[in-house]
């Protein structure tokens, strides 16, 4: 007969290694889950700030539109100017972002930006917050592009 070591020694080396596969496939469901949230957050930022490039192109100078923002929750609409001392790589002159932070390193590392002709200014901030649905009013002028958001 057996001595009850024996027999328990296979069995906690098959639960051990059962353990092991499902951190493992628990670790790769979570970065899997990850990228495509990341991949989303992306596809979202790409269709605002092309539905926002579009409205200021077919825009007419001295006239105004506004539009609901609604994606990417959590990310920022940055501007730069072609003056400005530091600019995103993806910036030739004037451009417009949504990043994941406001500043130009947030931009380089997960973010968008479309080159215009004009500056963009944002009032008397640095980025407007998409936190919620809101609505983004564009003017567009001789001497720039203007976007706030709306009270």
């Amino acid at each position: 007969m057996k001595s009850k070591k024996a027999i328990l020694m296979p069995e906690m080396l098959k639960i051990l290694l059962a353990v092991a596969c499902i951190i493992a496939l628990l670790y790769l469901a979570v970065s899997l889950y990850g990228l495509t949230t990341k991949k989303t957050k992306i596809e979202q930022s790409r269709a605002t700030l092309d539905e926002i490039k579009g409205k200021i192109d077919s825009l007419a100078e001295n006239k105004s539109v506004s539009m609901v923002v609604t994606s990417p929750n959590g990310w920022f609409i940055v501007s730069f100017t072609s003056v400005a001392q530091s600019r995103p790589k993806l910036c030739q002159d004037n451009c417009i972002c949504i990043c994941e932070d406001w500043d130009v390193d947030g931009c380089n590392s997960g973010g968008l930006c479309k080159n215009l002709d004009k500056p963009v200014y944002l009032g008397d901030k640095k980025y407007i917050k998409i936190d919620k649905v809101f609505d983004l009013e564009i003017n567009k002028s001789s001497a720039g592009i203007s976007l706030r958001r709306a009270a």
